[in-house]
């Protein structure tokens, strides 16, 4: 496991936090800077060299050596290294940096992890709690299946209880347990303070030194005796007189039938007791504890509830409180998927990560051991049926199961229900059957071997392919899985898994199934690779750009994109195919792109065949209106685009060229002062996008919308754009837009007066979606629009960070019309601390940037700043002198006001 918290001098640095604190005091830096520093930290006395830090620091992605230099600057200028003799960061003539600071490892105490969740749940405990202590005893009855957080539930009852005095007892699943053990651990617990007399009168023990395989103390018969259930409860009284207790017994559905009867007596009697009972049991077992139990739950003092699984905010709050900036989306998504929001898989789950990089490796021990446990207790038929289930899916059918284990096994079906490994599912027109819970089925199949395993997916598959006819959809990829688990015994050479493998990515693709095409796509690629002089060049580039266009949905993949591109390139030399060239021309300048590398794009858009010149055009007239070239790409792009080559690229891309034209150059129209054109634009774009079905383009062109939107001032039209991003985003799972949507409506509702909380916490809650390279010109007004959210709070220096990030990207990539909007920022935040000169400059640069850009629209903000800060009468004449020209006048006179 890598070290989490590191010292050196008065610095702490916590590695999982991604956080610097000095004497206790957070430091803020940039989010590259603190990247490097933390790689020097963690490779202390070692020279590492100028490309070895670009390599890993940067993560490949292409920068100067200039922003290397400069990060080294901010890492000294934080650490006041310049003063100090010898230096902490020492430079290697030659050969690079190395970090000679004293570095030493800190191993803080473990930190509880809080309790996640459940707030309806703590609420009602706690006024069952309070009219406890108030003398109106209470009975709850807590179910949870294993792992679901009964203890840990209780444990938050105890630490809030307050002056409350607590006593527990256990239920003993062996056999070897006494009769009334639980209450004897109770009263035992209670005795050493008050009950000494009490306990020895009714259990005839003496208390707190009898060990408990000791106790000869029998149930005297199936009923107890009344006198010795009496004597528990007047001493259980007796202990309620000395102040309000809380009494908890774990794990009733190991109770034997004297401690169930003792329960039910007590329950009747503690009305009037200044008495809190919590029993915690597992689903399915209080009706089959007898009767005892099942005469108490309708009186007044008895309240049951249940623990529900986590929700999927949840999890991933859990798992960011230990995993930090490590619990990615990706991350969050597949240990809830895994664990169901069972909060102790969850917590396996985030460790496994931890400690093997990885939340999709083998099922960690902890858990294996809880469900083995469960499966144990299955007679071997039965247990060798849900084996073969396991295989054949979560949800499945019960005649293809029977079909594979034969006759022989019988009621196997029933056995599993009623054992609560599987569930009926059944719907009018099937009747199947379910698994309870993901990780119940990972470990039943985990229980079969490697060959055994394939050989099932095999015969699983045939059936399967039997019974479909002619597969589509769900059905498609339900076969590609099994074909491509079979291949280790497959008699055709992998050549249907092949196919199928490839179906189900083209279908998952349609479907904007990102993870699911990226799977099925490297298993076919591996396959067709593998197959010994039958590798086909144009059907492997295909495959690869399926794969590349799921990447780029996903977010994040940038490095994996790089190296899919560059295995292609090899390939490319080998293939005269026009349009499978075209699309990798595409792929690259797409990733290019949204890296912000708008130079190595165009050279992408050079690289396309001869016969594709209404492509490149669309594609230049982007990256013209990204860099500022307002007038030069509205005129490139005309308002009726053509549409040709659109499905091909649609295919791979998932991005529509003409929508993403049309978006584009709307910014460039409203830039220009030509508003009507620019909605038209962008109306256009969005539906194109909705005709052609083009889902990830559709978010792009929502997107630029609220941009627009945002620009223009209209805030109605922008909470209604940002609403249908938001749930295009979320629905589909496109995760480089994934909460744009959400932070446009926040912003919109702030500044129409309907705060959905206050609008610091939003933009830290935002704030992290947007820090990430990924996105070019689109993400980096989304993070300028988060500086915006902490200047609207007056928290400058957080505002600050985030604009300064945003200027240093904008310029290094030219995004010239984010910039100029950046500029502006700064010269607010300078002003508001009091730092006229540094404003003015600022807002200078905005105006110069706007002017050489032809940009009216942002020149006359950038005026307006100015004229605000000093009422220069020269800057006034020059605000007349642009509104005097003859233009569309709607956004100028906004800006005017």
């Amino acid at each position: 496991m890598s070290r989490k918290r590191l010292g050196f001098g008065d610095f702490e640095l916590d590695l999982q936090q991604r956080s610097l604190e000095r004497d206790g005091e957070n430091l803020e830096l940039q989010v590259r800077t603190l990247d490097l520093l933390s790689y020097l930290a963690r490779h202390p006395n070692e020279t590492l060299s100028r490309k070895r830090l670009l390599s890993d620091v940067w993560g490949g992605v292409h920068v100067s050596d200039w922003a290397l230099s400069s990060a080294i600057y901010q890492v000294r200028k934080v650490l006041d290294d310049t003063d100090r003799d010898p230096p902490w960061v020492r430079t290697v003539r030659g050969q690079g940096f190395r970090f000679e600071a004293p570095v030493r490892e800190l191993v803080p105490p473990p930190a509880r992890v809080p309790y996640f969740g459940r707030t309806d749940l703590l609420e009602n405990l706690a006024v069952a709690r309070e009219e406890a202590a108030l003398g109106q005893g209470r009975l709850v009855l807590l179910e949870g299946d294993a792992g679901m957080g009964k203890t840990r539930t209780t444990e938050e009852i105890v630490r809030r209880a307050g002056d409350m005095r607590l006593a527990r007892g256990w239920c003993d699943e062996s056999d070897a347990a006494p009769a009334f053990w639980p209450w004897t651990q109770v009263l035992r617990e209670l005795a050493p303070l008050e009950l000494e007399g009490e306990i020895s009168e009714v259990l005839g023990l003496q208390p707190g030194r009898t060990p408990p395989e000791e106790l000869s103390w029998q149930e005297p018969s199936a009923a107890p005796r009344v006198d010795v259930l009496d004597g528990l409860a007047r001493s259980l009284r007796a202990a309620c007189e000395r102040g309000p207790l809380i009494v908890i017994l774990e794990d009733l559905h190991n109770a034997d039938a004297s401690s169930l009867a003792a329960l039910e007596f007590v329950a009747r009697r503690m009305i009037d007791w200044p008495l809190l009972l919590v029993a915690t049991y597992r689903p399915g077992e209080l009706e089959s504890l007898g009767d005892s139990i099942g005469g108490i739950v309708s009186l007044p003092q008895v309240t049951r509830c249940e623990l529900e699984p986590l929700e999927p905010a949840q999890v991933i709050a859990l798992a960011r409180h230990i995993l930090g900036e490590a619990a990615t989306q990706r991350v969050c998504t597949a240990i809830y998927e895994r664990s169901g929001g069972n909060p102790f898989y969850v917590r396996s789950l985030v460790r496994e990560f931890e400690s093997h990089d990885g939340a999709e490796g083998e099922l960690p021990r902890s858990i294996k051991a809880v469900l083995g446990r469960r499966l144990d207790r299955l007679s071997p038929g039965t247990r060798e049926a849900v084996r073969v289930a396991a295989l054949v899916g979560h949800r499945f059918d019960i005649e293809l199961v029977d079909a594979l284990v034969g006759p022989s096994v019988a009621d196997w079906r029933d056995e599993a229900i009623a054992a609560g490994i599987l569930e009926l599912d059944s719907t009018p027109t099937t009747f199947r059957l379910r698994f309870s819970h993901a990780l119940l089925r990972e470990a039943a199949a985990d229980e079969l071997g490697p060959h055994q395993r394939a050989q099932l997916h095999r015969r699983i598959a045939a059936l399967k392919l039997e019974r479909y006819g002619s597969p589509r959809g769900e059905e498609v990829t339900d076969l590609a899985h099994h074909l491509a688990a079979a291949l280790p015994v497959a008699g055709d050479g992998g050549a249907s898994a092949l196919r199928f493998c490839r179906m189900a990515a083209e279908e998952a693709m349609r479907a904007t199934a990102w993870e699911s095409c990226e799977r099925h796509a490297t298993v076919a690629l591996e396959i067709l690779r593998d197959r010994s002089g039958d590798e086909e060049p144009k059907e492997l580039l295909e495959l690869m750009a399926l794969r590349c266009g799921a990447l780029s949905a996903q977010g994040g993949r940038s490095n994996e994109i790089a190296l899919v591109l560059d295995d292609a390139a090899d390939l490319l030399a080998r293939v005269q195919h026009d349009e499978v060239r075209a699309v990798f021309a595409g792929l690259r300048y797409v990733h290019e792109r949204n890296l912000g590398f708008y130079d190595r794009a165009m050279r992408g858009v050079e690289e396309l065949p001869a016969g594709w010149a209404t492509l490149a055009r669309m594609w230049r007239g982007t990256l013209q209106a990204i860099g500022g070239e307002f007038a030069a790409a509205r005129d490139l792009i005309a308002e009726e685009p053509p549409v040709d080559a659109r499905p091909t690229f649609v295919r791979y891309l998932l991005l529509d060229p003409s929508v993403l034209a049309l978006a584009s150059t709307s910014i460039a129209c409203f830039a220009l002062g030509e508003e009507q054109a620019a909605l038209r634009r962008i109306e256009r774009a969005m539906r194109l996008a909705e005709h052609e079905n083009a889902v990830y383009s559709l978010a792009l062109a929502r997107f630029h919308a609220c941009m627009l939107h945002e620009l223009r001032g209209d805030l109605p039209s922008l909470a209604a754009e940002a609403a249908r991003l938001d749930a295009l985003a979320t629905d589909r799972s496109i995760a480089p837009l994934l909460g744009a949507g959400f932070m446009f409506g926040a912003w919109a509702d702030e500044l129409q007066g309907r705060p959905r909380m206050p609008v610091g916490d939003l933009g830290a809650i935002v704030a992290p979606r947007f820090e990430q390279p990924e996105g070019g010109a689109m993400r980096g007004y989304a993070q300028s629009l988060v500086a915006r959210f902490f200047e609207h709070a007056d928290r400058f220096d957080e505002a600050q960070r985030h604009a300064l990030a945003v200027r240093e990207s904008s310029e290094e990539h030219g995004e010239r019309w984010v910039l100029c909007e950046t500029w502006r920022l700064l010269g607010r935040l300078a002003h508001a601390a009091g730092r006229v000169s540094e404003a003015r400059d600022a807002f200078d640069a905005a105006r110069d940037l706007a002017h050489k850009q032809h940009s009216p629209v942002f020149e006359l903000r950038a005026l307006r700043e100015l004229h605000e800060l000093d009422a220069d009468a020269a800057v006034a004449r020059e605000i007349e002198r642009i509104l005097s020209e003859p233009r569309e006048l709607p956004a100028l006179d906004r800006v005017r006001r």
